[in-house]
């Protein structure tokens, strides 16, 4: 069981309220403005219990850095190789491809 923090909620519900794929520097130029003494560390940290904890999904991005995603229905991303934007890619599971 985690144990409660005003910190990680933040972090948490801005990541899902993102509806994108934040990095550790968004989130933390975003929780900043609510709580102006969080460290860039700490929201890593909390990122990461996230993340361990299943809540949200870290993505490790090709030659960028790792992005957070709220959205925890199975998808998987594409990359742009270009900008480096991420998208949602939704697949459909046909079992008779096995």
């Amino acid at each position: 069981m985690m144990k409660y923090s005003k910190q990680r909620e933040w972090i948490y519900q801005t990541v899902l309220r993102s509806g994108g794929h934040l990095t550790a520097e968004d989130v933390f130029g975003i929780v900043r403005g609510e709580i102006p003494n969080i460290s860039l560390g700490t929201v890593y940290r909390n990122l990461g219990i996230l993340a361990e904890q299943g809540l949200i999904r870290k993505i490790g991005a090709q030659g960028d850095a790792d992005r957070f995603d709220g959205n925890m229905e199975p998808h998987s991303h594409v990359q742009c190789r270009e900008c480096g934007r991420l998208e949602d890619v939704f697949l459909s599971y046909d079992a008779q491809m096995d």
